[in-house]
């Protein structure tokens, strides 16, 4: 108890002055400073008996960048055994939805270390830890919800903070990365089960390629509030013509000025540029490692995909022949497809960069293809016989054509006049179709 009286207000100090700094330029704008206060019971089972503590938990969780934190707990019990830690932790993320952590500072007042990795799925998460704790080896598992029971202390983006009770917290908290649950610690000297606090951010889904996913159905479940406020902004040296992709904790956009940029997903910082050589007014796609994008001079590239702030470097480019204005689809089967402003839909080996088959379709194509895996019937047209499960790339033209194309061959299936020009790619759901013009 003596030591953790010592080490609080030391804590409690330097994170009150990290605190401001944090919170203006180098906290990530997506995760802010944050305190969660609530409610805790622990059931200790040591030598000899059990025992039931009960009292209150107050985190305090400073995010330093996008995969870097602190946090500071005083675990305040009832009946005076008050204990602290402070750990500094880094995340690595495997994917947008699974977290693998590492821990260094002080646990229950002593020193320690550990890893971790956490698991969140639509309304709960699940995790494993093993840490040491002063020579002692301890491990378990633990269960977790976005945080409700509590008080929830943010700080917002006009630079006050914004206070929430109980459960009007959990929809702010679930994207904050604000979580309650039970950890239960099974291996080691110290057996117990309690109730506690967590801090997992999540990062948003992967968003490889125009319009989402490969039905160019541009649709994302996300936890998201309103009145919607700006999380950063980043400044291009010339006009952006087309959206950003999203892998990772990393966002890739194109601009004019013939360059492409990796922005970091959550702070918005500029992270490295790529010269192209040629301005770019389509998405990239990312796919199996790799970058896919076309330039307007008729080049198309394939960059390995970069992790923080490495730089991509040039696997292989093809030349086109005029300029590339379809955003590029990446196949399961190993081609990456795009349109030009001739008309041609050229479809590439995703590896090699050898081109598999080519397609003249008499008008440009300004949208990214979409896939569709089942036959449908359209108004005032019928489909021949095919499998079931034949895999089609639907294209659309200005000139108002639809046009469904075998993916292995290229060969036309059918084709389908809307009578306008369309700007969009088609969007595939529940066995239809759905086109714009």
């Amino acid at each position: 108890m003596r030591r953790g009286l010592i080490v609080a207000p030391i804590v409690i100090g330097l994170v009150l002055i990290a605190l401001p700094a944090c919170t203006q330029e180098s906290a990530p704008a997506a995760f802010k400073p944050m305190l969660m206060v609530s409610p805790r019971m622990e059931l200790l089972a040591p030598e000899g008996g059990i025992d039931l503590f009960a009292g209150l938990q107050a985190q305090l969780v400073l995010p330093l960048s996008s995969d870097t934190h602190i946090t500071g707990t005083y675990l305040w019990d009832f009946d005076g055994d008050n204990t602290v830690n402070a750990l500094l932790n880094r995340d690595l993320h495997t994917d947008s939805e699974t977290i693998l952590r590492g821990s260094i500072g002080i646990i229950r007042d002593q020193f320690g270390y550990g890893i971790s990795t956490h698991r969140r799925f639509r309304s709960f998460g699940i995790g494993i830890f093993g840490q040491d704790v002063d020579g002692h080896l301890e491990a378990g598992l633990f269960l977790t919800r976005p945080f409700r029971h509590g008080l929830l202390v943010r700080s917002s983006d006009d630079g006050g903070h914004s206070v929430s009770w109980g459960a009007a917290v959990a929809p702010r908290s679930t994207a904050s990365g604000a979580l309650e649950g039970v950890q239960a610690t099974v291996i080691g000297h110290r057996h117990e089960i309690a109730t506690t606090t967590f801090y997992y951010p999540h990062h948003p889904k992967a968003w490889p390629r125009a319009a989402g996913t490969v039905r160019s159905t541009a649709a994302v479940w996300a936890d998201f509030s309103v009145p919607a406020q700006p999380a950063w902004t980043f400044v291009a040296h010339a006009p952006i013509c087309a959206g950003p992709v999203i892998a990772g904790d990393t966002a890739f956009v194109a601009s004019r000025d013939g360059m492409l940029y990796g922005v970091d997903l959550i702070a918005g910082q500029y992270r490295w540029g790529y010269l192209l050589g040629a301005a770019a007014s389509c998405y990239p796609a990312v796919a199996d490692g790799n970058l896919y994008i076309g330039t307007e001079d008729g080049r198309f590239l394939c960059l390995s995909l970069p992790q923080g702030a490495d730089k991509p470097q040039l696997m292989w480019s093809f030349e086109a022949g005029e300029a590339v204005t379809g955003d590029p689809l990446v196949t399961d089967s190993g081609l990456v497809v795009f349109g030009t402003a001739g008309g041609q839909l050229i479809a590439l080996h995703s590896d090699t960069g050898t081109e598999a088959w080519r397609r003249d379709l008499g008008a440009s194509i300004p949208a990214p293809v979409t896939k569709f895996t089942r036959p449908v019937v359209l108004p005032r047209f019928k489909i021949s016989q095919k499998p079931q499960r034949e895999e089609l790339l639907l294209c659309s033209t200005t000139a108002g054509m639809v046009y469904a194309l075998a993916e292995h061959s290229g060969e036309n299936v059918w084709t389908f006049d809307t009578g306008g020009s369309i700007l969009a790619a088609p969007a595939a759901a529940a066995g239809r179709i759905f086109v714009g013009n």
